[in-house]
């Protein structure tokens, strides 16, 4: 994909356009999302991860890929992962990505994980989910040190 790339590449809607673009491919357009996910800046990173879940494709590459992105150094990459692996309810292996990502320090990300166990709804999601939420107060990120 790299070698296709504009030099107005390094835009955030040129590839929130590229990314929405190979979805539309459907799973054909697989490599080059794994891609873009791969080497890209923060921002076709995050939007190629978020394609990668609309693809609706279950292959071990585009599910290995978003699980290995919950663990990016941007948040909103980590976000648009989680977000992509609740749409792929027909991969257990998502689920420890999943679970590991209750306890992102960026809350947003522990929110939107929450809402993928709960949309794949499987039992291995489900006991990931339960006892994070019996643990969890109105915000999992509020300690006795800091309250905000």
């Amino acid at each position: 994909m790299s070698d296709i790339m504009p030099a107005c590449a390094t835009s955030a809607r040129w590839y929130a356009d590229a990314a929405y673009g190979l979805t539309e491919i459907g799973t054909a357009a697989v490599p080059a999302l794994l891609d873009l996910l791969a080497t890209a800046a923060p921002s076709g990173r995050k939007h190629a991860a978020f394609a990668l879940g609309e693809t609706a494709t279950d292959d071990a590459a585009s599910v290995r890929a978003p699980c290995h992105a919950t663990r990016d150094a941007e948040p909103g990459v980590r976000i648009n992962a989680v977000e992509a692996l609740g749409l792929k309810p027909g991969s257990p292996s998502v689920v420890p990505a999943l679970g590991d990502a209750l306890h992102d320090e960026n809350r947003y990300v522990g929110g939107y994980a929450v809402e993928a166990l709960e949309r794949i709804a499987s039992p291995q999601a489900m006991h990931t989910l339960i006892p994070f939420l019996k643990t969890a107060r109105w915000c999992p990120h509020t300690t006795s040190r800091s309250i905000f």
